[in-house]
């Protein structure tokens, strides 16, 4: 099994904050790398991150992920159509061991990778 990655979607301000959770969840679905997921509103700011308004979601990665990614396009291309097709959205930003990172500054190496380490 996969460990979980933790993404903040980071949202623009006077947003529907529930109506962004419903689209990224339903966004989420059809992304056959990603295994399961969970999408949540928190109710703080993010340790170590100045983001005043996001959502968090957790994912796990599909133990063949690294085989779906060659074959079909890359999860953070996905990802990152993700947030542009939601509006309301500005951007992903990746929870790492080395701490937050923006999801555009990663490839699907790395993520896979992410998801593969032992903590």
């Amino acid at each position: 099994m996969s460990n979980p990655i933790t993404i903040y979607f980071e949202l623009d301000e006077n947003v529907d904050i529930e109506e962004i959770k419903n689209d990224i969840e339903q966004g989420l679905l059809p992304i056959e790398e990603i295994e399961e997921s969970d999408v949540q509103i928190p109710e703080q700011r993010f340790t170590g991150l100045e983001i005043a308004a996001a959502i968090g979601a957790v994912i796990l990665v599909t133990e063949n992920a690294g085989k779906l990614i060659d074959t079909s396009t890359e999860l953070v291309n996905k990802l990152t159509e993700l947030v542009r097709s939601i509006k309301g959205l500005k951007a992903a930003i990746v929870e790492t061991p080395d701490g937050p990172r923006p999801l555009v500054d990663m490839t699907a190496a790395e993520l896979v990778s992410l998801a593969q380490e032992e903590y």
